[in-house]
């Protein structure tokens, strides 16, 4: 992100508050940024342009370059297109992302090669309830089975993102047995759907007394006794 930084500084901001702002794009934003900022760099010594200080047009001709060169998706481009934002600040006070040729460019790429959903079938739930019932009851069971079924409950019931699953920790857990037992964890990482004014904090996992077979709140009960040594 050097070249961020460089833009950063030459607006005259401190240390301390630029690399605040570099800090609002998260780690995996920044990567992927980074590969196409290093590439804009590479183009723009080639044609003799200053990096952080080029024309709208000039970064349009960069996009066309990586559509035409190295084959690009729309997705790719998408990408490509919001690391340039990064450092082409258009006069009239807009963004290089929303700036209107570059809008036009982009629909242009999706006509041409088309972004569309690589699953076009949903899995039958029913097929893992049936064997996560097998594997019953949990005390039985080896650790990995154990896991296995109660991370799997875990992300049926919630539907959350493994990050968000990742984050649960029992030293953030509370159980409640009133009016239903439950388990619920606080959620005190920051998560990729995580806003300001917008974040999921809890998640709360119910007993399930009309299967036994599937219950999560007995299962990770039994984890959690496993695993405390």
């Amino acid at each position: 992100m050097s070249g961020v930084w460089k833009l950063l500084k030459s607006k005259d901001l401190s240390d301390t508050a630029a690399n605040i702002i570099l800090q609002s794009w998260r780690s995996g934003t920044k990567k992927q940024y980074t590969t196409y900022l290093r590439q804009w760099e590479k183009y723009c010594s080639e044609q003799n342009i200053d990096p952080i200080s080029a024309t709208v047009t000039q970064g349009i001709n960069f996009l066309g370059d990586l559509y035409e060169k190295q084959h690009l998706s729309y997705s790719a481009l998408n990408t490509a297109r919001s690391a340039l934002s990064l450092v082409i600040l258009p006069p009239e006070g807009s963004t290089f992302g929303s700036y209107p040729l570059v809008c036009r460019l982009l629909r242009g790429v999706f006509t041409t090669r088309p972004s569309l959903p690589r699953h076009q079938k949903i899995w039958d739930v029913a097929v893992v309830l049936r064997y996560l019932k097998t594997l019953h009851p949990p005390s039985k069971l080896n650790l990995c089975e154990l896991t296995l079924k109660l991370t799997m409950l875990i992300a049926l019931l919630s539907g959350q993102r493994c990050q968000t699953i990742h984050a649960l920790n029992i030293a953030s857990m509370t159980i409640d047995t009133h009016p239903i037992r439950q388990h619920v964890f606080q959620i005190h990482e920051l998560l990729k759907t995580s806003r300001p004014g917008k974040h999921f904090s809890q998640l709360v996992l119910q007993s399930y007394p009309e299967d036994k077979e599937l219950c999560v709140f007995d299962v990770l009960q039994t984890y959690v006794a496993r695993t405390q040594p």
